[in-house]
């Protein structure tokens, strides 16, 4: 059992890396950075971060974050360009979906079911979800820095946190605390 719950965390983090970051249609490469080298950086106790990666992308700044129980990943564009977000509930709702472990793992999420919150950025949705097999959760937030983001602002960077465990390690609710710490500690260098 527990070797099947890891395999199912890898093909879910990695699921949660190429659908965040656009890379199905490109082969995407990265080199592993030293930690004071990212534009990332948390406020308090540090010992979840495994390794920090950047990815190469023509269009954007990429960041991966191998963390405990997951995966960060840390875009930026350049000057001039925005994310277009019309709807962030529904698109954390179809990319927690749409991740590969989450359908091995048998969680579909909804639109309903995703929650808004607040960070030291602006607002951002999260959503946890488990079963029989675990407890998974995603957060996803679009802002700019220098801003406090709401639906209205133009959006330049994102952060997208997804995290899964074994039941025996946390509940849902412990879960949602553990996502909720990393979005409200974690801090942007540009």
């Amino acid at each position: 059992m527990k070797f099947k719950f890891l395999t199912l965390l890898a093909v879910f983090c990695l699921g949660i890396f190429v659908s965040a970051t656009d890379s199905s249609a490109q082969r995407w490469k990265r080199a592993e950075i030293q930690p004071y080298e990212s534009e990332i950086s948390f406020k308090g106790d540090t010992k979840f971060l495994r390794r920090f990666y950047r990815v190469e992308d023509d269009e954007k700044y990429v960041e991966q974050l191998k963390i405990e129980y997951g995966t960060i990943i840390y875009e930026r564009l350049p000057r001039g360009k925005s994310f277009r977000v019309f709807d962030e509930a529904e698109s954390l709702a179809r990319a927690f979906s749409s991740a590969k472990g989450m359908v091995v793992m048998e969680m579909r999420a909804a639109p309903g079911h995703v929650i808004k919150t607040r960070s030291p950025y602006g607002e951002y949705y999260y959503e946890v979800r488990g079963n029989k097999f675990g407890v998974c959760g995603n957060a996803k937030m679009y802002f700019k820095p220098g801003e406090f983001s709401t639906s209205a602002t133009i959006k330049t960077h994102s952060v997208f946190v997804g995290a899964c465990w074994e039941n025996r390690i946390g509940t849902q609710g412990e879960m949602r605390n553990y996502l909720l710490d990393l979005m409200n500690n974690i801090r942007f260098k540009s």
